[in-house]
């Protein structure tokens, strides 16, 4: 029993040194933080590099948590109560335990929340051009599609012409000439010519008007 009560751990000192680590590091980076401020000169050109502050920022973290954890583990085996040294030291080295997965999570968490922040910014970053070059395209296919259609069929608006004129001409001389056009637009070198002749004949006749003009 002796034996037992001299070599059990205390998790009170165990947390307040973990405790008392965390805060210590806190500050000491705060320190840390302070003096790398304080070297920094916008209008002037001894400003140190972001090479080397990156260097020190790392160094002194290093520093600090060494301290830190020193502090941490000296406190937690000094609140323990035990006489040994040995027991002593184990609730230095379990309080230091406690105090690096604690950082550890904290760090974690930090950088997936930016990992996070980063991925659904360039998420909504996509989608919004994505949507917009979608309704762009959408709209100038929209726009272009009569001009589409009357490239694909090049008589119809002179057909609509012909056909929307106002008279008492029979429909059998409007067919005729719809279809002497249509061969004089759409035919091929060999015919064309006497294609023309025969649309501007049968126009002239459906419209009352002289050949030449027609």
């Amino acid at each position: 029993m002796r034996t037992m009560a001299l070599h059990s751990v205390s998790w009170g000192a165990v947390i307040a040194g973990a405790v008392i680590a965390l805060v210590a590091q806190i500050i000491l980076n705060m320190v840390g933080l302070g003096i790398g401020l304080s070297t920094i000169d916008p209008a002037g050109t001894g400003t140190p590099t972001a090479g080397s502050l990156s260097s020190g920022a790392g160094i002194w973290f290093v520093i600090s948590g060494i301290l830190a954890a020193t502090a941490g583990g000296w406190l937690a085996g000094r609140l323990s109560g035990k006489p040994a040294n040995t027991t002593t030291a184990y609730h230095g080295l379990l309080a230091w335990a406690v105090s690096t997965l604690v950082v550890v999570y904290l760090l974690s968490s930090a950088v997936g929340g930016i990992v996070s922040g980063a991925s659904s910014a360039v998420s909504s970053t996509l989608g919004g051009a994505g949507n917009l070059v979608g309704g762009s395209v959408k709209t100038a296919a929209q726009a272009a599609a009569p001009s589409l259609q009357g490239m694909n069929n090049p008589f119809s608006n002179i057909e609509g012409q012909i056909r929307g004129t106002t008279g008492n001409d029979p429909e059998a001389l409007k067919n005729a000439a719809v279809s002497a056009m249509r061969a004089a637009v759409t035919g091929d070198a060999a015919q064309q010519k006497d294609a023309q002749e025969k649309a501007a004949q049968a126009l002239a006749k459906a419209q009352g008007i002289p050949v030449d003009q027609a």
